[in-house]
C-alpha cells in the first residue's frame, strides 16, 4: 500500500486566507502563511462583493508558497466562510459574502418581508436547520429581483467555486457542512429542498452533495487532487477539540457557541449543521467579536491594529464600572454615542463596560443552546486574555480549557488528511 502524500491545507477567511501544509502521516502543521482576504469593492451601501479574480490570485499566492516547500505535497484540502455564493452576471463573476444585505435594500425589502413570513411557517426551513438573516444565502437571492432575470447557473459557494477554478472546471460538487450552509439544504433527508428552492424562485440548480471529502478534480498546476470544500466552523470545531463533553466557545473574528446535538430540531433561533461522521453541531453565530473589540481598542488606545495595545484594553478594564448596555453587534453606532456622553473619555469604564457586555452575550448564548459540557475556548480572543474566558466560565458555572491550537482550522483540515 502506498504512503499518502504530503498534504496542502487552505482556509478562506473573512480577514486572512492562510495555507500550511502536514507531511505524510502527521498531523503537525508546517509552514503556516497568512495572506489578507481582498476587500469588498465597495463597502457603501448593501451589497457585499468580491472580485472573483482578486480571490483567485490571492490563493494561488496562498497555495504557490505551500508547493514550492513541499514539492511532495499532492493533495489540497479546503475550508473557508460559509453563507457566500457566486453570481454571473454582466460584469462577470462575484462572491457575493455572508455580510451582504441586499435583500434589505429599498428595492428589494418587500420580496425580503414576503420571503421572511413564507420562511418563518415553514416546516422545510425548519428541517435546515438555518436561521432567518438578510445574508443567508436563500433569503439574499430569493429577495433580489435583479437574479429573476438572470440566466440559469448552477449554485457554487465561495469554497466551492475555488475548488472548481482549481480544478480548471465550472463547476464543483459541495460538502454537506458548505451545502447547508446556504438555506437551501435539508439536513432531515440530506437533500436539497424543492420547497426552499421553490421560495427562492430563481433561475438556479444545485450540485451534487457529499458526506464525506470527495475528490472533485485534479490542479494541474500544482499536481494535486482538490478535495471538496468544507465548512470552516466544522473545520474548526474538529481542530479545537470538539467531544461530547463540551462546548467551544469561538470568539475570533467572528464568534460561535457549538455542541454536539442529537434529537429533534427546535426552532428557538439555534442553527443545526452537520459535522463530520453522520454527526450534528447545534450552535448560535453571529456573536460579537474581534471586529467589535477592534473598534472599541481603537477607540480607548488610539491604535485598533497593535496587539500591545490589545493587552492595554484588557488591563485597564475595569469590570466593576457599568456605563451603559452596549449594543456589541452595531458597535459603530454605539462607539459614536459614546464619543459624545459624558463617559466619553472614562476608557476603563468604557473598556470593562465592553467585556461585561461580550461576557453576557456569549454567557446567555451558551445558556440557550441548552446543553451539558465544560467550556471550550478558541480563537484569538477566546484563547489570548484568560479574564475573558474566566468571567464566561464563572457567568455559566462551568469549568473551563482552552484549545491547544492556535490554528484550529487548519489543524482540523489536517486531522481530516487521515480520512482519505
Amino acid at each position: 500500500m502506498l504512503a499518502a502524500p504530503d498534504s496542502i491545507l487552505l482556509d478562506i477567511g473573512g480577514s486572512y486566507i492562510k495555507s500550511a501544509s502536514t507531511l505524510s502521516g502527521s498531523q503537525v502543521l508546517q509552514n503556516v502563511c497568512r495572506f489578507e482576504t481582498p476587500p469588498f469593492l465597495s463597502t457603501q451601501g448593501f451589497k457585499r462583493e468580491i472580485e472573483v479574480s482578486e480571490l483567485d490570485t490571492v490563493v494561488r499566492r496562498a497555495l504557490r508558497i505551500q508547493h514550492e516547500n513541499f514539492p511532495k505535497a499532492h493533495q489540497i484540502l479546503i475550508s473557508g466562510q460559509m453563507g457566500g455564493y457566486v453570481i454571473d452576471g454582466v460584469r462577470g463573476k462575484r462572491i457575493v459574502s455572508w455580510q451582504d444585505k441586499r435583500s434589505l435594500s429599498p428595492n428589494n425589502l418587500a420580496r425580503y418581508l414576503n420571503l421572511v413570513e413564507k420562511l418563518d411557517e415553514s416546516s422545510s426551513f425548519t428541517d435546515s436547520g438555518s436561521a432567518l438573516h438578510a445574508g443567508l444565502p436563500l433569503i439574499s437571492i430569493g429577495s433580489d429581483k435583479n437574479l429573476e432575470s438572470s440566466n440559469t447557473q448552477v449554485f457554487q459557494s465561495l469554497i466551492s467555486y475555488v475548488a472548481a477554478s482549481l480544478c480548471g472546471v465550472e463547476i464543483s460538487e459541495m460538502h454537506v457542512t458548505d451545502a447547508a450552509a446556504s438555506g437551501f439544504y435539508d439536513l432531515k433527508n440530506y437533500d436539497w429542498s424543492p420547497e426552499l428552492i421553490s421560495f427562492a424562485g430563481t433561475n438556479f440548480t444545485f450540485p451534487t452533495v457529499h458526506n464525506t471529502l470527495f475528490p472533485v478534480g485534479t490542479s494541474r498546476e500544482f499536481s494535486s487532487t482538490i478535495y471538496c470544500a468544507v465548512g470552516d466552523q466544522q473545520a474548526s470545531l474538529l481542530g479545537a477539540g470538539l467531544t461530547s463533553k463540551n462546548i467551544v466557545v469561538n470568539i475570533g473574528t467572528g464568534g460561535q457557541v457549538a455542541g454536539l446535538h442529537s434529537g429533534n430540531f427546535e426552532n428557538n433561533n439555534v442553527q443545526f449543521r452537520p459535522y463530520f461522521d453522520g454527526q450534528l453541531i447545534k450552535t448560535i453565530t453571529y456573536l460579537p467579536s474581534g471586529r467589535s473589540l477592534k473598534a472599541f481598542v481603537e477607540f480607548c488606545t488610539g491604535e485598533g491594529n497593535n496587539p500591545e495595545k490589545f493587552e492595554e484594553f484588557f488591563k485597564i478594564a475595569d469590570t466593576k464600572v457599568n456605563i451603559g448596555d452596549f449594543d456589541l453587534l452595531d458597535f459603530d453606532s454605539t462607539i459614536k454615542n459614546i464619543s459624545i456622553g459624558i463617559h466619553a473619555n472614562n476608557y476603563k469604564g468604557i473598556a470593562g463596560s465592553y467585556l461585561n457586555a461580550l461576557a453576557i452575550a456569549y454567557t446567555d448564548a451558551i445558556n440557550r443552546l441548552n446543553l451539558q459540557g465544560d467550556l471550550l475556548f478558541a480563537g484569538g480572543v477566546g484563547q489570548k486574555f484568560k479574564g475573558l474566558a474566566e468571567q464566561i466560565s464563572n457567568l455559566t458555572s462551568r469549568n473551563y480549557t482552552t484549545s491547544k491550537s492556535y490554528e484550529t482550522t487548519l489543524q482540523g483540515l489536517a486531522k481530516l488528511t487521515s480520512e482519505i
